[in-house]
């Protein structure tokens, strides 16, 4: 126990380096040299922010690559996200268009469809209607075509004949009974009728056509004479044996 009093005291810990240490550090770093000098709390505080400072830049490179892949992972959604955006979009669009497209050609068709049948159809209704209406009309119109045809060619022809005959047959009957009267007026015959006096000529053939008024009882030469619209013919044969009177002036 005595001896460990006797014993020199250890170095007490100090906070400047010996020349030994300045002679060895000096084959060191600058910056090793520093730290060695400093005091230890200093480098402590200085070894404290060299480690944030290590672990601030690994965070900040950590969290550099996160935003990238993030960055990354947005892009590689979107585009993912678009391609099959667009691939739905695509087959939405396609379908609604290819609906409206069927229904608008649909009706275009159906209207266009019923109106070349329509016409198409009126004119072979009306070519099948035309040829049965004159297989089922046809001798019945043909028959009334006939007759009506018959009646008034016979009225017209009646008319006009009766029209050339008249005219023919008085100027015929006309000259003759004039020349007749003139050349024979010494072999007439004179008779009264109600007191008046006629000269009838005996040279009038009892074929002569002659006209009696319908509201008279004289036989006339002329169809015209006295005005006269309304007269019967017949023979001056006839019309003597009926007791009708020559006109005294046609006679």
């Amino acid at each position: 126990m005595g001896s460990e009093k006797n014993m020199p005291p250890e170095n007490p810990p100090s906070d400047t380096v010996s020349e030994d240490s300045v002679v060895i550090l000096d084959d060191q770093p600058r910056m090793v040299r520093l730290l060695v000098r400093l005091p230890q709390a200093a480098v402590a505080g200085i070894l404290a922010v060299a480690m944030l400072v290590v672990f601030g830049l690994g965070y900040g490179a950590a969290n550099y690559n996160v935003q990238n892949r993030l960055v990354a992972a947005q892009s590689a959604g979107y585009d993912t996200g678009y391609a099959e955006g667009q691939t739905a979009g695509y087959d939405t669009g396609y379908s609604e268009g290819n609906a409206s497209g069927y229904d608008s050609g649909y009706d275009d068709g159906t209207s266009d469809g019923y109106s070349s049948g329509y016409e198409e159809g009126a004119v072979a209704g009306y070519d099948s209607g035309y040829d049965a209406g004159v297989a089922v009309s046809y001798d019945t119109g043909y028959e009334e075509g006939y007759s009506a045809g018959t009646t008034d060619g016979y009225d017209s022809g009646y008319s006009e004949g009766q029209t050339a005959g008249h005219d023919a047959g008085y100027e015929e009957g006309y000259s003759a009974g004039k020349a007749a009267v003139t050349s024979s007026s010494s072999s007439s015959t004179s008779s009264s009728d109600s007191g008046n006096s006629y000269t009838y000529s005996n040279s009038v053939a009892d074929s002569t056509t002659v006209y009696v008024s319908k509201s008279g009882h004289k036989i006339h030469l002329r169809s015209n004479c006295s005005g006269m619209k309304y007269y019967t013919e017949m023979t001056y044969a006839t019309a003597k044996s009926k007791g009708y009177e020559e006109c005294k002036n046609c006679f």
